[in-house]
């Protein structure tokens, strides 16, 4: 277990190097816009498939992504309501451009309980499961080895999440 999830992120790294197959499910996404995935999106790492999912940006009224928002504006006087949706729009946007050297990539939405992160490959899995008192980056991280409980039941998140995703690359923005 690492006490922060951002204190896994060099192990993450190490892992994503030498991943078969990539599966990530976000809150938001700001973690693929950093350094431990640039090699993924410069190429430099070709797995055989990277699934990504993030909250669904057209889901209105009452959403789970609007659900997570006001959760956060509880306790960070610096968030707005509309923030985390702009933030995951960012972050699609700079997926819609990063991800282009992939040739096995899938970006997804989803619209489902925002209550935890996963990023999996074919050996292991990171989950950080998210607090209505905290942001994710504040929150644990905990470590699964495959094949294992903890990483069966963090692919089982994932997964069950896919099934009712649907596609949601958008248009790059200039």
């Amino acid at each position: 277990m690492y006490r922060h999830q951002s204190s896994a992120e060099q192990d993450i790294a190490s892992d994503l190097s030498r991943a078969r197959w990539i599966k990530v499910l976000a809150g938001r996404g700001n973690v693929l816009t950093r350094e431990i995935f640039s090699p993924l999106w410069s190429g430099e790492l070709s797995p055989d498939s990277v699934q990504i999912l993030l909250p669904d940006l057209s889901a209105r009224e009452d959403s789970w992504l609007d659900r997570r928002s006001y959760d956060v504006c509880r306790f960070d006087p610096g968030f707005t309501p509309e923030l985390l949706r702009s933030q995951v729009r960012t972050n699609m946007n700079y997926l819609a451009h990063a991800a282009r050297a992939q040739h096995n990539f899938a970006l997804h939405s989803f619209n489902l309980p925002n209550t935890c992160r996963v990023i999996a490959t074919d050996r292991v899995a990171y989950v950080t499961f998210y607090s209505n008192s905290a942001h994710g980056r504040n929150s644990p991280c905990l470590y699964a080895r495959a094949p294992g409980l903890l990483y069966s039941i963090a692919l089982q998140q994932f997964d069950a999440a896919w099934t009712d995703s649907a596609p949601a690359l958008p248009a790059p923005q200039p």
